[in-house]
């Protein structure tokens, strides 16, 4: 699994959030368009917090 973490680095998308590159389901991506598009229109301030300390919207939706 060590050569396998290697090619992903290899092929990660810079300043990419792990969640914004792989999502695993439909509701992962509704969370993050909501994270990304509504609360950071509506509420930037908790926006700005949430994105600072890398809490992903699965964590709170």
């Amino acid at each position: 699994t060590g050569s396998f973490r290697n090619l992903e680095l290899l092929h990660a998308t810079p300043f990419a959030r792990s969640q914004d590159l792989n999502p695993s389901n439909a509701i992962v991506t509704k969370l993050t368009r909501i994270q990304d598009y509504v609360l950071k229109k509506f509420d930037p301030e908790l926006h700005q917090h949430l994105e600072r300390l890398e809490i992903a919207p699965q964590i709170y939706g």
